[in-house]
């Protein structure tokens, strides 16, 4: 926020309930920008919009399952260790998924 300031740009945070409800504040100018994962982010870029250079840190991401579900969740276990091993994944996370 600092730095923000000593460029003379001023902050404030809004909390909004739904990626919509982002979209919806973005292109009617109640927000300038805003920011979330880079993954997220692809779902919204249109004629309308454009995702700005930088990021802030990397993330690790993970599948949840059911506790239960056993067979999915060592499907979905190999199924990621096999893409990362490949560089499928790798691929996905440089393109948003595209």
């Amino acid at each position: 926020m600092k730095a923000a300031h000593a460029l003379g740009i001023e902050l404030r945070y809004a909390e909004v309930s739904c990626y919509p409800e982002i979209m919806d504040a973005l292109l009617t100018e109640r927000v300038d920008v805003f920011s979330t994962n880079r993954s997220i982010l692809w779902g919204w870029v249109n004629e309308d919009t454009a995702l700005l250079e930088g990021s802030f840190d990397y993330r690790i991401y993970s599948i949840v399952t059911k506790g239960e579900n056993d067979p999915l969740a060592a499907y979905l276990d190999s199924l990621g260790i096999g893409m990362h091993q490949d560089g499928t994944l790798a691929a996905l996370l440089s393109t948003g998924g595209r």
